[in-house]
C-alpha cells in the first residue's frame, strides 16, 4: 500500500453492541481502502475515527465495508481538518 496523506479526521459514529467483534474485520476492510491512512475503533466510545487524504477519500466503499459487516452506523460522518505539522 502506497503512503496516503492524511488531511481529514473521520468521525463515525457507532451503535451495534456487536462492534467488538466485528473490529477486527472492519479494521482490516478499511485500512485496505486506498485514500485511509489510520483506523481507530473504539468499542468503549462506540466510534471509528479514520485518518484520511480528503482529495481521495470517498465515503461510498466505507458504506459498503459497513453494510458487509452488518454494522449499525449515523450516516453522516463528522470531518475535521488535521493540522499539518511542516511549518
Amino acid at each position: 500500500k502506497t503512503s496516503v496523506d492524511a488531511n481529514t479526521r473521520i468521525t463515525i459514529s457507532v451503535n451495534d453492541k456487536n462492534l467488538v467483534n466485528k473490529k477486527d474485520n472492519l479494521r482490516n476492510d478499511l485500512i485496505s481502502l486506498t485514500s485511509i491512512d489510520k483506523v481507530e475503533i473504539s468499542v468503549e466510545a462506540d466510534v471509528i475515527v479514520l485518518d484520511v487524504d480528503n482529495d481521495y477519500f470517498d465515503s461510498s466503499p466505507v458504506k459498503k465495508i459497513f453494510d458487509k459487516w452488518e454494522l449499525n452506523y449515523k450516516e453522516e460522518f463528522d470531518t475535521s481538518v488535521i493540522a499539518d505539522s511542516e511549518f
